[in-house]
């Protein structure tokens, strides 16, 4: 699998809590003259000498979507995705000494995500569904967090 530099738009891990780059010598974040980086949170992070790294993600997802017979009126479906970093938690652990305004409970290295679907067609113009997805995180810290839900969905086509 492949590293990715940078992050593209959508991937399961882009939005990993990870701050938007500030260096880590002068002004706290909300002091003194804003630092806008033309870089997306999660990207890249400046280490304690003011070195800009990037921080590197390897993801994948796959996919799986099933119509069963006769009529096709009924679908599963199932995804997994899967997200780690190998230098995220040295920006920003709790004892990194760059980003110290960053809360690393919110910072994930890794995550995986996985769901289960069914689907019914009632009419050609109405759908409903149920959904079952997972969550599991590795935090910057070292502790994780999971989250499991369900969801009914009911769409109309026009």
């Amino acid at each position: 699998m492949p590293n990715v530099y940078p992050l593209p738009d959508l991937t399961p891990v882009s939005a990993s809590g990870a701050a938007t780059p500030q260096p880590a010598t002068g002004a706290a974040p909300l002091v003194g003259a804003p630092y806008t980086p033309n870089v997306d949170p999660g990207l890249v992070a400046f280490d304690g000498n003011d070195y800009l790294h990037t921080i590197n993600w390897r993801t994948f997802i796959v996919g799986i979507q099933y119509y069963l017979p006769p009529r096709g009126r009924i679908f599963i479906s199932g995804n997994y995705s899967q997200g780690k970093s190998n230098n995220i938690a040295n920006y920003y652990h709790p004892g990194a000494r760059t980003q110290p305004w960053v809360n690393s409970m919110a910072v994930f290295q890794s995550s995986r995500y996985v769901d289960g679907n069914i689907f019914f067609d009632i009419t050609r113009a109405i759908r409903t569904g149920l959904s079952y997805q997972r969550v599991d995180q590795n935090l910057a810290d070292g502790t994780s967090a999971h989250n499991n839900r369900f969801e009914l969905t009911l769409l109309h086509f026009l």
